[in-house]
């Protein structure tokens, strides 16, 4: 198959001598301020961190990647510069020209050894699972998501612990693939994170309209995280495209059939510059949900170095480091998405670049916005935020669980986000029934009031959810964004409405200029 007839390729467009002076995907998701790389510069590159990718394989042995001893393809080596395993057992052990898979590892990981390249991934220092699916110049052949988490936690060692597939299947009801991607997370593997693309299927080129409900699966199922695709920045976007702050038109869709948000969040995927397969050192720019894919799974890659260094400020009596659940991972880069400002465009080189209306928080265009962790994680010396974290805590059915914290703004003056409350709330649900039509088994709900400094509610001070006026009972990711008043009080309440279990789990992040208060009703 010719890369550029790929399906999952948007477009190509070659690359001449790389220079380092933009680094687009790292600075736009880490700060959305040009340039800047906070995780970068707190020392967060994804240092012992493992990404899957499961594509059509890669050149081991390309600039970005290698050298790979062959010792990969027959067991886990933990010696080597990027890629300690290669499971060829659904693939051929080759990469054709161009490489999809190549692609798609070098946005989420791939470096030149001992240098700050600007086609290097999002977490540069992060090594690779590869799970190839392609044989020869055939189609990719989607492995079941067993098999998928199976083959990450084939080691003694390290396993992997964030997947991320830039293929995808139609959109339709909740299929039995969904099924089993949900119960693998939520039964034997909660922590781990499974990053989808939602597909290009957006924009309808005969009719020029925007396409709704065209994300594909495992995209739409419940417990993965599904990631559509923004325009870049600056030599990245051709003439006559808005940039970053609009949404590319080929980036599919929701709602799912059950009316759950979908994607859930987007990163630029118009367009990545990556290493081109089996032609040293060469690099093109790639546009596609295939890219931001990738780069958002990288994100978690350096989420979770994050929580495993303990670069949490913290006051916990056994130190700040925890093993972050998938839950976490997922809570905290949507928590972190802040939504586009712009419209949907069309953005492809060879296309007119029409606009197709207004997004919104929290729609079916972009979910919860672009990514930027540092409006989600503290960073000491990077930013001024506190956060509040609950790693995979239990609840029992009816059960209330409740946090109380005070406004600080003084603390975070001159900034633009001195009142600005984020907190998200994440958990993995149970697997619905094939095509059903709420697919929702455990409901928890998230609400946030405004309190007296004794605790009591003050009237209509009740926030709700993902931009609705009443309680979310869909969605299994919940999250409130609003400006605190000066030195108020607050209320952040969890309460599992209707379980189907007697317990379950929850992961949730809290983040802004506060400080944590003791429960002031209790005696």
């Amino acid at each position: 198959m010719a890369l550029s007839t790929h399906p999952s390729i948007l477009s190509i467009e070659t690359e001449g001598p790389t220079q380092t002076d933009d680094f687009e995907s790292q600075w736009i998701t880490q700060s959305r301020t040009e340039r800047k790389r906070p995780l970068r510069g707190s020392g967060i590159t994804g240092k012992n961190q493992i990404i899957t990718i499961i594509d059509s394989g890669l050149d081991i042995n390309n600039k970005y990647f290698g050298p790979t001893s062959n010792s990969v393809f027959d067991r886990w080596d933990y010696s080597q510069r990027k890629v300690v395993k290669y499971d060829h057992s659904m693939g051929d052990k080759t990469e054709p020209k161009g490489g999809h898979g190549t692609m798609c590892a070098g946005a989420a990981a791939g470096k030149v050894a001992g240098t700050d390249n600007n086609a290097n991934g999002v977490a540069e220092d992060a090594k690779l699972h590869i799970i190839d699916i392609q044989n020869g110049n055939g189609g990719l052949r989607m492995p079941n998501a067993y098999s998928i988490f199976e083959s990450m936690h084939s080691t003694s060692g390290t396993p992997s612990r964030i997947a991320s597939g830039s293929s995808s299947t139609a959109y339709k009801a909740y299929p039995f693939s969904c099924r089993f991607f949900d119960e693998v997370l939520h039964d034997m593997y909660p922590g781990d994170l499974y990053v989808a693309s939602t597909g290009n299927d957006g924009y309808d080129r005969s009719t020029k309209v925007s396409k709704m409900r065209t994300v594909g699966n495992p995209a739409a199922c419940k417990n993965t995280l599904a990631v559509g695709a923004s325009q870049s920045h600056g030599d990245r976007i051709p003439a006559g495209a808005k940039g970053l702050e609009y949404l590319a038109a080929f980036s599919s869709r929701g709602p799912t059939y059950d009316g759950r948000m979908k994607p859930d969040l987007v990163a630029p995927g118009a367009s990545v510059l990556v290493p081109y397969a089996h032609e040293y050192g060469k690099t093109v720019q790639e546009s596609g949900t295939s890219f931001s894919t990738p780069t958002v799974a990288g994100l978690g890659a350096l989420v979770r170095q994050y929580f495993e260094e303990g670069k949490l400020p913290c006051n916990w009596s056994n130190g700040c480091k925890l093993d972050p659940s998938g839950s976490l991972v997922k809570a905290v880069l949507m928590n972190s998405a802040t939504s586009l400002k712009g419209e949907v465009q069309v953005s492809e080189a060879y296309l007119e670049k029409k606009l197709l209306g207004k997004v919104s928080e929290y729609d079916s265009n972009q979910g919860m916005g672009l990514v930027q962790l540092d409006s989600s994680l503290p960073l000491p010396g990077k930013n001024r935020i506190k956060a509040i974290v609950k790693n995979n805590k239990q609840i029992k059915d009816q059960e209330i669980q409740d946090i109380y914290i005070r406004a600080t703004p003084g603390k975070c003056a001159n900034t633009s986000y001195k009142h600005e409350l984020r907190v998200t709330l994440a958990w993995y649900d149970l697997p619905g029934a094939n095509s059903c039509a709420k697919c929702l088994v455990n409901d928890l709900d998230l609400v946030i009031h405004s309190v007296t400094a004794n605790g009591g509610v003050k009237p209509n001070s009740k926030q709700y959810p993902n931009g609705l006026n009443t309680k979310d009972n869909r969605n299994n990711v919940e999250r409130i964004r609003f400006e605190m008043d000066d030195k108020s009080y607050y209320r952040i309440r969890v309460k599992a409405t209707n379980l189907a279990t007697t317990t379950t789990k929850y992961s949730l992040i809290g983040s802004g200029c506060f400080e944590w208060v003791a429960d002031p009703t209790s005696s």
